[in-house]
């Protein structure tokens, strides 16, 4: 914990000393931090919303130009969760611990997978 602290206040220090807040007036530096911290915002804005979709739409682009076929994202997310979700039920089943009387618990742990 005390290493967390000591980062803080080391990323503190640089923000300080490497700004111009030491040389600004309170005004000036209230105004100053006001931008920093509307950059910094819309900067995790557009990393957590805007990026993703473009980021997704450029693969699929690129998936088109090297295969010729287009396919979505979202198709091959579900197909690798089936194929994920077969799998387990297979080997689960396969296993000779369970060649019991089936009490629903296989049903249970997949849709366990699926809450993920």
């Amino acid at each position: 914990m005390n290493l967390i602290i000591k980062k803080l206040n080391r990323a503190y220090q640089s923000y300080v000393y490497w700004s111009p807040i030491p040389v600004m007036s309170k005004t000036e530096t209230y105004i100053f931090n006001s931008f920093v911290l509307a950059l910094v915002t819309f900067t995790f804005y557009w990393l957590i919303v805007i990026t993703p979709p473009i980021a997704i739409a450029s693969f699929e682009r690129f998936v088109y130009y090297i295969t010729g076929h287009s396919l979505s994202i979202k198709v091959m997310l579900s197909l690798l969760i089936l194929k994920n979700l077969f799998q387990f039920y297979t080997k689960y089943n396969e296993s000779p611990k369970n060649n019991s009387i089936n009490d629903g618990s296989n049903v249970k742990k997949i849709l366990t997978l699926i809450r993920l």
